[in-house]
């Protein structure tokens, strides 16, 4: 037996109710608490879904609540298959080619400033500025928030400040006439950035299109 679409959107309202905020935390939860519920009904429990969901919360929404840490860390192991399977994607390692392309030719053909400006820059603004527009965006459209995308973010302005801690082996490379390890490690980190902010949108519109309009996958 499956739930309908609508009991699935009410778990999920009372969930976030529940100040749980995280709509990737509530999507664990609610695909736990609709599992079970349906296991009930399969099993000969006939009561409304309402009745039953009642005496499921009274049992078991402290313990539910309690092991948050379980469903993040459900939450995190999709995340981290989704990343890893988008990095591995071919369109990633054109995005890493076209960056690769793109610094060689600034290298080639403009100033040694101009040159450091993107390395340096160009991965720390890929970073804030998502997230700066997903907060904004958020706000704006009154949205979830999502712990993977506030979360995850910390890896990604600590490769970031990588980027920037290379000013410290700047000019022996440039001594040696060799650019090409700054501009594969940028290439790479900047690859890493799309690639995370591509899995962050997926997140959202999976989120928006199963549980705000309430259908689980």
């Amino acid at each position: 037996m499956k739930l309908s679409q609508e009991h699935i959107a009410f778990i999920d309202r009372y969930l976030e109710n529940s100040d749980v905020i995280y709509a990737d935390i509530r999507m664990e939860m609610v695909d736990h608490v609709a599992s079970d519920i349906e296991v009930e009904m399969e099993a000969g429990d006939h009561r409304p879904f309402y009745e039953i969901f009642k005496d499921y919360m009274l049992s078991n929404k402290r313990t539910l609540l309690k092991s948050n840490n379980s469903f993040l860390k459900a939450a995190d192991r999709k995340i981290f298959k989704a990343f890893v399977r988008g990095a591995l994607r071919f369109e990633s390692l054109i995005v890493f080619l076209l960056m690769a392309v793109g610094l060689h030719f600034i290298n080639e053909h403009s100033s040694l400033s101009v040159f450091k400006s993107v390395v340096f820059g160009l991965p720390a603004v890929l970073t804030f500025g998502y997230g700066i527009v997903y907060l904004i965006y958020i706000k704006w459209k009154g949205l979830e928030r999502f712990s993977m995308v506030e979360r995850l973010s910390f890896p990604f302005i600590f490769f970031s400040n990588l980027v920037v801690a290379l000013r410290n082996i700047y000019s022996p490379l440039q001594e040696g006439g060799s650019m090409t390890y700054i501009i594969v490690v940028c290439s790479i980190i900047c690859a890493l950035n799309v690639v995370f902010i591509v899995v962050s949108i997926d997140v959202i519109k999976s989120y928006q299109k199963h549980y705000i309009k309430g259908v689980r996958s």
